[in-house]
């Protein structure tokens, strides 16, 4: 029979592995960015070009394009987006971790936090 310290601790556990993983991985991803950026010799956008997500995710689906993003800016942007997309993992995890606990307070508290990141993606992106 497990205990409920131990059930706490091992998600714990797993939700630092997640942090830790987003965290590092993010940094991995804008280290080569930079990396790249250091040795092609180009490390910004031209003109007034602003970057958005949609190119990101262009660039991504179409790497050979004419027009994909430079490798650099692409691995920084990445690197950015793993990095804000990693609360959001956490707040999943959190949530999963709290159902199958059946825990229903913690388990509302965390979607009622999911729901407020989703609502300020979408809000932010529209």
């Amino acid at each position: 029979m497990e205990y409920p310290q131990h059930k706490e601790e091992l998600r714990n556990r797993r939700i630092s592995f997640l942090l830790k993983l987003g965290v590092y991985g993010s940094a991995f991803l804008m280290a080569c960015g930079l990396i790249a950026a250091l040795l092609g010799g180009s490390v910004g956008l031209t003109g007034e070009s602003r970057l958005t997500i949609d190119d990101v995710l262009a660039a991504l689906a179409h790497p050979s394009s004419a027009n994909s993003l430079p490798t650099s800016i692409l691995l920084l942007s990445l690197g950015l987006l793993f990095l804000m997309f990693t609360p959001i993992v956490r707040v999943i995890a959190a949530l999963v971790s709290f159902l199958m606990e059946k825990d229903w307070t913690f388990s509302l508290v965390s979607l009622i936090v999911l729901s407020v990141l989703i609502l300020e993606i979408v809000l932010s992106l529209g």
